[in-house]
C-alpha cells in the first residue's frame, strides 16, 4: 500500500509539473531584442537575457521536460534548465522556484487544466510576482 501511495504521489507531481509548465508557458513574454534597463533580477543581465530570448520558442518544452523529470524538485529543475539552455544557475533557480510554487500553491486548481481560469489565477497570484522579482523580467499583465 505505501509503495502504491508513493508511486501515486510521484505520478501526481509529474502530471502537475506538466500542467504548471503549460500554464507558465502562457506567461513567457515576447521579449524585446533590447535589454530591459533595470538591473534587478537573476536573469536580467548580458549573459542570461540573450539566452532566454533565443529560447522563447522552445522554453515551454524545456520547462516541461525538466519539471517532469525532476518531479518539481527545485534544485533539480534549476540544474536541468541550466544544462538545457545554458543560462546561469542563479537565473535557472527562478524556474525551479516557479515549478515548486505551482506544485505547492496551485495543485488542485491546475489539476482541472493548465489553461483553466482557476489555474492561471492561482499561478498569477502565488507564483508570477516572485518569478518577476527573481528573474528581473517584467512579464505581461495578467491575462
Amino acid at each position: 500500500l505505501f509503495h502504491s501511495l508513493s508511486q501515486t504521489s510521484k505520478m501526481l507531481k509529474v502530471v502537475l509539473c506538466a500542467l504548471v509548465a503549460v500554464a507558465f508557458a502562457g506567461f513567457v513574454p515576447t521579449l524585446e531584442r533590447e535589454f530591459p534597463t533595470n538591473d534587478r533580477g537573476e536573469c536580467n543581465n548580458t549573459h542570461d537575457l540573450p539566452i532566454i530570448i533565443a529560447h522563447q520558442k522552445t522554453f515551454f518544452g524545456e520547462m516541461m521536460d525538466c519539471g517532469q523529470s525532476c518531479v518539481a524538485e527545485k534544485t533539480c529543475v534549476q540544474e536541468c534548465m541550466h544544462k538545457k539552455i545554458g543560462a546561469s544557475l542563479k537565473c535557472c533557480s527562478c524556474f525551479g522556484s516557479v515549478t515548486q510554487c505551482g506544485l505547492q500553491h496551485c495543485f488542485f486548481q491546475c489539476a482541472a487544466g493548465p489553461h483553466s481560469s482557476a489555474c492561471m489565477k492561482c499561478v498569477w497570484k502565488h507564483c508570477i510576482p516572485d518569478l518577476r522579482n527573481c528573474t528581473g523580467i517584467d512579464f505581461p499583465p495578467q491575462p
